[in-house]
């Protein structure tokens, strides 16, 4: 699966890497030689391939970008990475809410089959990846996406009392998501800035 100290590489993330260890920590390093970009955490493909890995890697200390200059991420900047990571996994949680289940407990099976919840637009199992899809792409991306669908749900009416009750989850979830995501925010403007991922990395 992984190589300690480098002796496999894990492939399937959008990034070839392995992982060193030195004592008690441990270094994700992300082979970036044959990639098509310049690597840099202030590129949002880049950003994204390492938080995909990062997302399946526990307690990991520093990130290097390994190519012809290495540059290594540690400190505020892995905190920064860390809670980024957090943000994602927290809208995921918001998909594996099941609206039939929760909400139509009573029905017989075979009414619960005639739903049609699975096609609705509002299915926390299409809300929530759809936000975490706009999240990897980018900031403006991911508030559009954001906005719309509080737009959308303001606007709609619906034919059971269940899917009211459905949909108001799903802004208690998002008002969730909007306060964390501001917080988010404030530590990314206090850390890296607009343009920079900061001081805390190190080109060796």
């Amino acid at each position: 699966m992984l190589g300690l100290g480098g002796e496999e590489e894990e492939e399937g993330f959008g990034c070839d890497y392995h992982i060193d260890q030195s004592g008690s920590k441990k270094h994700l390093v992300v082979e970036c030689t044959e990639c098509n970009i310049y690597p840099s955490l202030n590129d949002q493909r880049c950003l994204q391939g390492v938080l995909n890995i990062l997302s399946e890697e526990m307690g990991i200390d520093t990130v290097v970008l390994s190519h012809y200059e290495d540059t290594e991420y540690f400190g505020p900047a892995m905190d920064l990475l860390n809670n980024l990571v957090d943000f994602l996994d927290s809208i995921e949680d918001f998909t594996m809410r099941n609206p039939v289940e929760r909400y139509f407990d009573y029905l017989e099976d075979s009414s619960k089959k005639k739903l049609k919840c699975h096609e609705c637009q509002f299915n926390p199992s299409k809300v929530f990846p759809n936000l975490r899809s706009k999240f990897s792409e980018g900031i403006e991306e991911f508030e559009n996406e954001f906005n719309m669908v509080i737009q959308k749900i303001d606007r709609a009416s619906y034919s059971h009392t269940e899917c009211e009750e459905c949909t108001f989850s799903t802004l208690q979830d998002l008002d969730y998501l909007k306060k964390e995501y501001e917080e988010l925010y404030k530590m990314t403007m206090r850390e890296i800035g607009e343009k920079n991922l900061g001081n805390d990395e190190q080109r060796r």
